[in-house]
């Protein structure tokens, strides 16, 4: 061993992985709601993949926003087959994707499922909270971090990241 490395057993190292917290990849906030970046179309595919293992066939409603420099229609295609109705609100950025642009792709993509646009992430929220269905934030970095400032109640100490 070299100076300066410390030793660990296997078991420590187990067990240190077993609780690393990784905030917004398949996070489950709550018995409700669930928040998963999926920022891009591979990300999508693990958190669908991932909803299935967990929640079998069991639809929800999927709280979208996208960056517009993403894949929005192969992210949103991916992820609306978990999806029983979509719910767009505004998020804070430059670079998000406006709702009404989003809800053009939800119409387009898949014309029989129910969508809303919201004027924020709280009145998504809002909205949400008032049902009992169980719930996916997803779409990208940014707006799965706005979205758990709201839901912590902190929505006031967000910031945008420049990158």
């Amino acid at each position: 061993m070299r100076s300066g490395q410390s030793s660990g057993s296997a078991d420590s190292i187990g067990h240190g992985l077993a609780n690393v917290e990784w905030p917004a990849r398949f996070q489950i906030f709550d018995d409700q709601i669930v928040v998963d970046c999926a920022h891009n179309v591979a990300g999508a595919r693990m958190v669908v993949q991932t909803w299935r293992e967990v929640f079998r066939d069991e639809k929800g409603t999927l709280i979208f926003g996208v960056l517009k420099d993403k894949d929005v229609v192969e992210i949103y295609r991916t992820l609306s087959g978990m999806a029983d109705s979509v719910l767009l609100p505004v998020f804070r950025g430059e670079r998000a994707r406006a709702p009404e642009e989003l809800a053009q792709i939800v119409a387009s993509g898949t014309p029989d499922k129910a969508y809303v646009t919201y004027a924020s992430c709280a009145d998504a929220i809002r909205r949400v909270r008032s049902q009992s269905h169980r719930v996916l934030i997803s779409g990208s970095l940014h707006f799965a971090g706005e979205m758990l400032a709201v839901l912590r109640g902190e929505s006031a100490a967000y910031e945008e990241c420049a990158q």
